[in-house]
């Protein structure tokens, strides 16, 4: 994981592959191109200890949470998550024993994923 580098948004849209990181920023700048607010999260399973990279957006009043990393394990792959507001999906999270964390500022393409990296112990 210390030699990865998270994608150019143009290098994971042209490979058709990418980590969950990847996908987030290529949802990032797609949803930032049409003036779509959006926010990019890092949540820490604590139970599993897992880290798995998300991005929420905002459409009529609600936060929508898309998941476009496919895992067999994920029944919500290709499917939105909606909920009233911010809080709401946080709070859901927090309920669920997950650390989450915004990390939109933190995500640096071309550089490894030390939003992840540092909080893994």
């Amino acid at each position: 994981m210390t030699k990865y580098r998270v994608q150019a948004p143009g290098d994971a849209k042209k490979a058709k592959v990418g980590t969950c990181h990847d996908i987030a920023v290529l949802m990032k700048y797609l949803l930032d191109r049409q003036n779509v607010p959006n926010k990019i999260w890092l949540l820490h399973d604590k139970t599993r200890s897992r880290f798995h990279t998300i991005l929420t957006f905002e459409s009529e009043n609600k936060t929508v949470y898309l998941e476009l990393t496919p895992q067999s394990s994920k029944p919500c792959y290709g499917k939105e998550i909606i909920f009233d507001n911010e809080q709401e999906f946080i709070a859901q999270y927090i309920q669920n024993n997950f650390d989450i964390t915004d990390v939109t500022d933190s995500i640096i393409v071309g550089d490894a994923p030390d939003f992840v990296l540092s909080r893994m112990a």
